[in-house]
């Protein structure tokens, strides 16, 4: 299956190799030397430099990680051959997902089921929304009678000091058949209107967790679905807390695409906090918080297998930025530096039969995403950097920097340099310890989660 899906296409790598050179050109009429120069200029980065020097940085000090990582499954692999009584041959790209998803499940699966009954989803959505009334010190009241999409979907007023602020509307069980399990959406900017009002801004998350047949029978979530409640809650509270005076620059619209995910990445990190999960988990059947322990066993097991996905990405990412920052003098094909970058960065080697991944990537084709793979990391670092630094003291929770975190990050939406408010809540330049040491590495005195 993986050869299968990873040697079709091959005509698209002749398409990109032009897309490439036509973004070149394009990049050199507006007085750029490289795509990547113009691409990433709008962004935090500014440019090249700055993208590149954050990934060989978490390059160099993953791939220790790595290699330990890759020892590991391929022990895995050397007693499955043993078993069959088969010569161990290496370990290959394709081996990794499965001997890598087959280790997971190994090591969180009990661990996961065992949490299920402590994430029912309506007490978890409730005590969500109370962790982030008191981390942004607002207020939320349920609105009744209040038209929306369908009759089950809530709709909250958001109140600061008793100013209304925005809206919050909360559907769980969406039947639309398609899209991501849990999303939340601006469905309305907020914005001064000319005759001195206010346009309060609106979101709306938006679940699609099944309704069960017999209305007594819990909805119990894994913790991956509560992760993605967080995550999507703290986006939808982006959106009301934002105060720009204009809706061009409400909220993530004209965020830096290297920012635009940090701050709602930033809050699904509370997911991770032991002290965070005992207060938003409730046993279905006891009412009991979810045990410290259990708690503690989830969160360490976080960083099983990450440092080999996030080389992966790091990978991706240089290769994205090599082929957009080029000349155009070099005679590499963009699947020849393709393989040749994978082979010396991700550390798993392709095998004998080539591929071409390179060919089903429509990252690379994307106009928005060309020369910007990295942002998706950059975020995760970003993120990594802003909790640990200042929503945990001395390993326990602090909500206090909510106030800085909405003053800084949140209330400015697009209007001002992200980076400015990203420094100016930490209090220095930002740093790559907090997401290295998320992962295991060992980085001295650095906060962690």
């Amino acid at each position: 299956m993986f050869l299968v899906h990873n040697t079709r296409c091959r005509g698209n790598v002749a398409l990109l190799e032009e897309a490439v050179g036509l973004r070149r050109e394009k990049a050199r009429l507006l007085g750029f030397h490289t795509h990547a120069e113009y691409a990433l200029l709008p962004l935090m980065a500014r440019g090249p430099h700055a993208a590149h020097a954050m990934l060989s940085e978490l390059r160099t000090r993953l791939a220790e990680l790595g290699t330990g990582e890759l020892e590991q499954l391929e022990q895995l692999k050397q007693a499955d051959m043993q078993a069959m009584g088969r010569v161990y041959e290496g370990f290959f790209e394709a081996d990794r997902s499965y001997y890598a998803a087959r280790q997971l499940r190994q090591t969180r699966r009990a661990d996961d089921d065992e949490c299920r009954g402590y994430f029912e989803l309506a007490p978890v959505v409730q005590q969500i929304l109370a962790l982030f009334q008191e981390l942004f010190a607002v207020s939320l009241a349920k609105q009744e009678g209040v038209c929306a999409w369908r009759p089950d979907v809530d709709v909250y007023e958001v109140r600061e000091a008793g100013v209304l602020t925005g809206h919050i509307y909360v559907d769980l069980h969406c039947t639309a058949p398609r899209g991501p399990r849990v999303v939340a959406a601006c469905l309305r900017p907020g914005y001064d209107c000319s005759d001195g009002t206010r346009q309060v801004p609106a979101a709306a998350l938006v679940a699609r967790f099944a309704r069960p047949a017999d209305s007594s029978v819990p909805v119990l979530l894994a913790h991956a679905d509560v992760e993605a409640l967080v995550r999507e809650l703290g986006r939808a509270f982006q959106h009301v807390l934002c105060a720009t005076k204009w809706a061009q620059f409400h909220s993530s619209r004209a965020l830096e695409q290297d920012f635009v995910h940090v701050p709602a990445q930033t809050l699904a990190r509370l997911a991770w906090n032991v002290e965070a999960l005992q207060r938003i988990s409730a046993h279905h059947r006891t009412g009991e918080p979810i045990p410290a322990a259990l708690a503690g066993r989830l969160v360490a097991a976080r960083p099983q297998g990450a440092a080999l996905d996030h080389l992966r990405q790091v990978f991706l990412s240089l290769y994205d930025l090599a082929i957009h920052n080029a000349d155009g003098e070099s005679h590499d094909s963009v699947d020849e530096l393709f393989d040749t970058m994978n082979a010396s960065i991700s550390l798993v080697p392709a095998g004998a039969t080539r591929t071409f991944v390179v060919a089903r990537l429509g990252q690379l084709m994307s106009e928005r995403l060309a020369a910007r793979y990295f942002a998706f990391l950059a975020a995760q670092v970003y993120s990594a950097d802003l909790f640990a630094a200042r929503f945990v003291k001395d390993g326990k929770l602090a909500l206090d920097a909510g106030a800085a975190f909405r003053k800084h990050v949140l209330r400015l939406g697009g209007s001002e340099d992200s980076m400015d408010g990203m420094c100016a809540f930490l209090g220095r330049q930002p740093s790559c310890d907090a997401f290295l040491a998320s992962v295991g590495a060992d980085c001295g005195s650095a906060a962690t989660e």
